[in-house]
């Protein structure tokens, strides 16, 4: 018997036992293994060596020194204090960034058209173009959506109740159907492109200079994770949303889990609150940030965050490596993205 046939003979039934799991179970298995089991057999993958070697004592000795009492920084961007050079305000985004400091601008994006559109004027100018929307219990299935294809202009009328959703599409309880990381090059090029996100000396393109939307009503949203090397900036809008944020120094008190080079996940949910999975939970900073249209949030690299929407809502983000140099251990980028770096999870 060939050792291809011998590989599909022990793993077929291991596949078949995993998939029936359930997700909750999955996530701790993954934890377990990454925080215990394959350290103490002397196989730590390039991810989980470098990011508690390297990254994470940096990223927690920024964060951990900070006070966050009073919730994320605000600032007006029409009183904002910058440099005449600023303009657009990339010089006050990296300051933040370098030091692993999440910030909002509010007004920042009324500059474009879009924050004065309603869902209405989406449909009339995009409702033909067919885009993927989240299916299924995607929250626990973080990483493996699955997706249906749909007009846009359809998917707008679900979210103001004037269709329902197909019967054979069973929705999951908190998690309604998601347009989520949907590229809309039309769309992008109408939002303000801050000089921030120009690669700096040194970098090479890596597919990170992309803008992707948003779009969900109550019910829709995303788990508790954090971007490893990347820096996001989110423009609201449509409507309003909240963030969830824990910074980077409380990762394994929230149950961290490298899901890949790219992303970290976390078994709490900041939106059901288990004092038995996580005793510690007063002690753990789940920092609320509400976005109206118009604001821009800065979200650091390693920084957790999740969305529940409570309203119809639409945001778009822009990605970049991140600016922090802690995040890279003040070193070269290359022996982190093992080649072409992307984004996704």
């Amino acid at each position: 018997m060939s050792v291809k046939k011998i590989a599909k003979t022990v793993l077929g039934p291991v596949r078949r036992i995993w998939k029936d799991l359930e997700p909750s179970f999955k996530a701790w298995l993954k934890y377990a293994l990454s925080r215990w089991v394959l350290p103490k057999l002397g196989y730590e993958p390039f991810t989980i060596r470098n990011l508690g070697e390297k990254a994470w004592p940096r990223v927690t000795m920024l964060t951990a020194a900070q006070d966050f009492s009073a919730g994320i920084e605000r600032i007006d961007w029409k009183t904002a204090q910058r440099s005449a050079e600023d303009d657009d305000g990339s010089e006050l985004l990296a300051r933040y960034a370098a030091s692993s400091t999440p910030v909002v601008l509010e007004g920042y994006g009324k500059r474009s058209e879009l924050c004065s559109w309603d869902l209405e004027t989406l449909k009339a100018k995009y409702g033909d173009e067919e885009v993927l929307v989240k299916v299924g219990d995607y929250v626990r299935e973080f990483g493996q959506p699955h997706k249906m294809p749909m007009p846009l202009g359809r998917f707008v009328d679900y979210l103001q109740g004037k269709e329902s959703f197909p019967a054979e599409q069973a929705i999951a309880p908190g998690a309604s159907p998601y347009l989520s990381n949907e590229t809309f090059p039309a769309l992008a090029e109408r939002l303000p492109q801050p000089d921030f996100f120009e690669l700096q000396e040194g970098e090479q393109g890596t597919g990170q200079d992309v803008t992707t939307f948003w779009l969900g009503s109550m019910g829709s949203g995303t788990p508790l994770h954090c971007h490893h090397f990347c820096d996001t900036v989110v423009f609201q809008l449509i409507g309003s949303r909240s963030f969830t944020l824990v910074p980077p120094h409380q990762a394994m008190q929230i149950g961290y889990v490298p899901h890949n080079i790219n992303i970290g996940t976390a078994l709490l949910d900041p939106y059901a609150e288990d004092r038995e999975q996580f005793p510690g939970w007063d002690r753990i900073d789940c920092l609320e940030v509400q976005l109206d249209p118009g604001d821009l949030l800065l979200l650091p690299g390693f920084w957790f965050h999740a969305i529940c929407l409570t309203e119809p809502s639409m945001s778009a983000s822009r990605f970049l490596i991140s600016r922090m140099p802690a995040s890279v251990g003040s070193g070269p980028l290359e022996p982190w993205l093992q080649g072409e770096f992307h984004r996704g999870w």
